[in-house]
């Protein structure tokens, strides 16, 4: 996904009770190329909401522990007040597992103190006010949907209680009722068809943008949220073409993913053969789109850093099911991850979505194996707490 141009500086509101991490976050900000900010710093949760109250803020960087607030409870007063905000939670070593629970309840990142990295706070939090305005923009238009089809429902409903009120007879009664089934399919369909075409001209607008970009870092990140989109929307192209509206079928979404990945690289890597092995079964809409965002995240990461230009390259992906759990494994054969590399506290913005999608949303548990290359290694349990009810 691409961040929107801004007409002036990014608004930031800085909610910090120590002098030295308030000072290290404005020196790393402020001697950062292309960052226009205009940032404003508050000791106290009170002072913070105040300054909310006036305006003009567009991200909001959260110290957890405050004099007048300490722990979740700041995060959740904050985002209850101004839940249209993105808030970047800010956190110490100890409290990193507290700072995960604030992303699960709503924070659009975290990160820790004590290390300021003005590109990487930059990015995040470009990137938390992006996230926060698509997010916004897909529940307006999933509430539009939703009143589409309740409107469509009673619509039906009405006319089922007419047909009965009447008293026809029953094999009109059950050419009524089958009319009904065919016309809900048909709604069904044009939701997916139009949310595939909306998330579709969402990445377009974000590609026309990406070329206007000078920092190339920035425009690879405008780029992965592209890829990400994509991968979301191709779960509704393939519902669409689909004779069950509510599952699809991961063999199909899976190679239908990697190989449209692919076309995207072409040109920046060599030739890169594939190894799919995916059993053929079928997931919920939610689980596909969130196993959907790993895989796109570790391919993207494959075809941009393991395979030298004009050399040829390999990717193993398998995704099997057996028993009451899932598996999958992910390789290539570059030069893989240093080994120095501490999971808990992985830099890259991919591979932390990866790892915070695989384990608290998915509720599944992630293992990289290093010997004798890199891999990937995903066990997943029933999906069934990701089903709709």
């Amino acid at each position: 996904m691409t961040q929107r141009a801004m007409p002036g500086p990014v608004g930031i509101l800085l909610v910090e009770d120590n002098p030295g991490d308030a000072r290290l976050m404005k020196e790393s900000l402020a001697g950062l190329r292309g960052a226009r900010v205009d940032l404003e710093h508050v000791t106290s949760l009170g002072a913070g909401l105040d300054r909310l109250d006036e305006g003009g803020v567009d991200a909001i960087l959260l110290d957890l522990d405050l004099p007048d607030s300490t722990g979740i409870e700041t995060f959740e007063r904050v985002n209850a007040a101004w839940p249209g905000i993105p808030i970047i939670v800010l956190t110490g070593n100890d409290d990193e597992i507290l700072a995960e629970k604030t992303v699960r309840e709503g924070a659009q990142d975290y990160l820790l103190k004590g290390l300021p990295d003005g590109e990487l706070l930059w990015r995040s939090i470009r990137y938390a006010i992006e996230r926060k305005r698509i997010e916004a923009e897909l529940d307006r238009h999933r509430a539009h949907l939703e009143r589409l089809v309740e409107q469509r429902t009673s619509e039906l409903s009405r006319a089922n209680e007419r047909l009965q009120m009447e008293n026809d007879e029953r094999q009109k009664g059950e050419e009524a009722l089958r009319a009904s089934l065919e016309e809900k399919e048909i709604l069904l369909r044009e939701l997916a068809h139009r949310t595939k075409n909306n998330m579709n001209a969402i990445s377009s607008i974000i590609g026309l943008q990406t070329a206007g970009i000078p920092d190339e870092k920035m425009r690879e990140t405008v780029s992965d949220i592209q890829e990400r989109i994509r991968a979301m929307s191709l779960v509704h192209e393939l519902l669409y073409r689909s004779h069950d509206l509510s599952t699809v079928t991961m063999r199909d979404y899976i190679g239908d993913l990697v190989y449209s990945l692919l076309r995207t690289h072409q040109g920046r890597c060599g030739p890169v053969c594939l190894n799919l092995d995916v059993d053929d079964f079928s997931c919920s809409i939610d689980a596909t789109l969130t196993c959907g965002l790993i895989i796109s995240e570790l391919v993207s990461n494959s075809l941009k850093h393991a395979f030298p230009p004009e050399k040829p390259g390999a990717i193993f992906l398998s995704f099997r099911q057996g028993g009451e759990g899932m598996e999958l494994r992910y390789s290539d054969n570059g030069p893989g991850l240093p080994r120095e590399l501490d999971l808990a506290r992985i830099p890259s913005l991919g591979l932390k979505l990866v790892r915070n999608i695989a384990v608290m949303q998915l509720q599944g548990k992630m293992e990289v194996v290093r010997d004798p290359a890199t891999e990937f290694v995903f066990s997943f349990g029933s999906f069934a707490h990701m089903e709709k009810v």
